[in-house]
């Protein structure tokens, strides 16, 4: 069953030369771009960016200096859902109605975007975004628009055979994580 749901302002289609956008769209794009100059700018610039990096990158250690896992976890997951509460609400404000599939799609299209760039790159799921984006629009452009998902799958496939841990992601050898596990 679908559910109406009220637009956050009317739509409308903006004009960049060639390129039209709808103004919901555009108004996602801004306040995501702002969410992520935030998250860069918490993560990287302050004390507890710090501890959760830390945390993200080595618990045992992180622990050691000090840092309290569960504080950091809890945070992190608080941050993620602010986030996706955001995201949710433009995307059922842009789509003006909620069926029991509701961003559905959105969660795909994001776990490609992480995957293509890197896992645990924050960088790197902006750049797989990104490309994500561009052959999805250069695929329903000039093909059928069923052409579009297809090609986000067929992206990722080729990324997983040619560079299994994204663009950005780090190689991992199995004896080095081994060894860090037993430390």
């Amino acid at each position: 069953r679908t559910y109406p749901f009220p637009a956050f302002f009317d739509s409308g289609l903006l004009e960049f030369g060639p390129f039209t956008a709808r103004s919901e769209y555009l108004f996602m794009f801004v306040v995501m771009l702002l969410l992520l100059l935030i998250l860069h700018a918490f993560i990287y610039r302050t004390r507890i960016g710090l501890a959760i990096r830390a945390y993200s990158d080595h618990p045992s250690a992180s622990a050691y200096m000090g840092i309290d896992g569960s504080s950091v976890l809890f945070l992190a997951f608080i941050i993620v859902s602010i986030i996706g509460g955001i995201a949710g609400f433009l995307i059922l404000s842009a789509d003006s109605q909620i069926t029991p599939f509701f961003g559905l799609w959105a969660t795909f299209k994001g776990l490609i975007a992480m995957m293509l760039g890197g896992i645990g790159s924050l960088s790197g799921a902006v750049l797989g975004g990104l490309i994500l984006g561009v052959i999805e629009a250069n695929a329903f452009w000039y093909g059928d628009p069923v052409i579009r998902d297809i090609s986000s799958f067929m992206l990722l496939f080729t990324m997983l055979i040619i560079r299994p841990g994204g663009i950005f992601g780090h190689k991992i050898e199995i004896h080095q994580k081994i060894a860090s596990e037993r430390v």
